[in-house]
């Protein structure tokens, strides 16, 4: 593609925005265009403002890290709904479900954590569903963590799911991380 045909595609991807700011695809896909032209910090400002519009959209917060080198490994949510908003100490979270996502981990839950008065969440807690294991008589669902250490499991999820359940011990981790 050449340079002009990136130009333009910026263009119409610009006016999408002037007329949706909020519209996660529409950021997602110019944030990925200005990285094609290797504009990294005007690709950093989109990912972010998306996110910032669209705070469970983690595939935005994923481009940002990328175009500012940062690399943090965390869960690639499309979108999800918020079910419980607490806090924890010092600390903000936020439960949702009804997770769409991208890759190979599916999630029946994420807690994302945050500094609270930061909007970038510092840390998830993940409840992630796999079948293949339970086929094979193992759990279907394990508690996870994504950080900036990267992704770490808990072992399995016995208990029933439900949100009063995965809060219960996505507290435990995050007391015990945060040494709370």
């Amino acid at each position: 593609m050449n340079h002009s045909q990136l130009d333009k595609e910026e263009k119409q991807y610009r006016e999408l925005l002037d007329m949706d700011p909020a519209n996660a695809e529409t950021s997602y896909k110019l944030g990925n265009l200005l990285l094609k032209k290797n504009d990294l910090k005007a690709a950093a400002e989109i990912f972010l403002d998306g996110f910032k519009l669209n705070p469970f959209c983690t595939l935005l917060l994923k481009g940002y890290y990328g175009a500012t080198k940062t690399g943090y490994y965390i869960p690639s949510i499309i979108v999800a709904r918020p079910v419980k908003e607490l806090t924890i100490e010092n600390y903000r979270a936020v439960i949702v479900d009804n997770i769409r996502h991208t890759g190979q981990i599916s999630f029946d839950m994420v807690m994302f954590l945050y500094d609270v008065d930061n909007p970038m969440p510092i840390c998830y807690i993940s409840l992630e569903n796999n079948n293949l294991y339970s086929e094979m008589g193992g759990p279907k669902n394990f508690l996870c963590a994504f950080d900036e250490g990267g992704h770490s499991n808990f072992g399995g999820f016995e208990q029933e799911l439900t949100v009063s359940n995965f809060e219960k011990r996505a507290i435990e981790l995050v007391k015990g991380k945060y040494q709370l």
